[in-house]
């Protein structure tokens, strides 16, 4: 197996609804990073057949240093929880050892909470253009309007915990976890950015942090977006709302707190989901932190 064709890559990996997206829009602030968007993701849920030539294209302008690959695990269907991040082949393992990974994880509840959200805002939206669409998807797939059951939620999160669990025993070195919370800590944020940068041997620049690209304008000749519909769809908006409104890390406006009240609907596999988020999250405070050795 060849190598990726830019060095370093990074690969960036969490549920929807985990802050992937706002990391990686910071990240296509720096003027040498490009970006790979959910590559291939919406190709694999309609037709079976895994891409990952994000890995091997050669660098989108003549100024990139590192790319970026972004793939966000989760939504209505089992293809969308289960999505393929990395080629397979022979000499796998080197092949991984080759890229830098970071995995994004937020506490489980404000993912549920956050998708239980957007299905009640499909199911009581009155916008044509989006109940349309949805009409379709229901014909199609044969499932009901919404972000995914709980049972496709915990899929999603296990294969997660999984993919993590196998890639840091393979390539230990160049795997973190990086929670939620500390990218949206403005202060938190530049710490973690200024490491990621020494860690990938480019400058770091405060635009990272206040973006001179706002979301959805700006360097997209830096950006391929593998979502299939574009920003300008009713859903879309609503999907990414807080990012659009934000100006950069630390500045998303405030989301409701957490419900810890609310019960699962499973509790046994929903203190599952918990343990196994308090696990990673161990990980992210330990050998597995971009802030290791910090004062």
């Amino acid at each position: 197996m060849r190598g990726p064709t830019v060095r370093p890559t990074l690969v960036i990996v969490g549920l929807n609804r985990s802050g992937t997206t706002a990391f990686s829009h910071a990240l296509l602030n720096h003027p040498e990073i490009e970006v790979f968007k959910d590559p291939g993701k919406y190709v694999y849920e309609s037709t079976g057949m895994v891409d990952f030539s994000h890995f091997f294209q050669p660098p989108l302008t003549s100024m990139t240093r590192v790319r970026v690959i972004k793939q966000s695990i989760g939504q209505y269907t089992p293809e969308l929880c289960t999505i393929p991040v990395y080629p397979m082949g022979d000499e796998r393992p080197a092949f991984l050892r080759k890229l830098h990974h970071i995995y994004l994880v937020r506490h489980p509840r404000q993912i549920w909470q956050s998708w239980q959200t957007m299905t009640d805002w499909l199911n009581n939206t009155t916008d044509e253009v989006v109940t349309s669409h949805w009409r379709d998807i229901v014909r199609d797939k044969g499932i009901p309007v919404g972000w995914g059951s709980f049972s496709l939620f915990h899929l999603a999160m296990s294969y997660f915990k999984e993919t993590f669990e196998f890639i840091r025993s393979v390539a230990p070195e160049s795997t973190y976890v990086l929670p939620h919370e500390d990218l949206m800590n403005r202060v938190t944020a530049q710490r973690v950015m200024a490491a990621l940068c020494d860690r990938l041997a480019i400058s770091y620049t405060q635009d990272m942090i206040d973006w001179r690209i706002k979301f959805g304008s700006g360097e997209q000749v830096r950006l391929r977006d593998g979502f299939k519909r574009p920003l300008e769809h009713p859903e879309r908006r609503y999907i990414h709302r807080n990012i659009l409104a934000s100006d950069g890390l630390g500045r998303q406006p405030l989301k409701p707190s957490l419900n810890e009240t609310a019960p699962w609907p499973d509790r046994a596999a929903g203190k599952e989901l918990e343990d196994a988020y308090r696990v990673m999250l161990q990980h992210s405070r330990g050998s597995h932190s971009l802030l290791q050795g910090e004062a």
